[in-house]
């Protein structure tokens, strides 16, 4: 399984790439941006987690991913 961390975790380990707000924003849209069907994030039990490896592909893929 790849590396996977809470939320939580990701952000604070992953400052650069988004804050709080803009990871909400990105979970809220995720329908039309498609970074849960990318893999980068996962909900179970009412969390959230990050797949780091995922969620860097899925940000350089920019527009494409949607």
């Amino acid at each position: 399984m790849d590396e996977v961390s809470s939320l939580k975790y990701y952000l604070n380990n992953h400052p650069n790439i988004a804050n709080e707000n803009q990871m909400r924003w990105w979970i809220f849209n995720r329908d039309s941006n498609g970074i849960e069907t990318s893999g980068a994030i996962v909900k179970k039990q009412n969390r959230w987690f990050v797949n780091p490896p995922k969620m860097r592909e899925w940000l350089l893929q920019g527009e494409q991913a949607a």
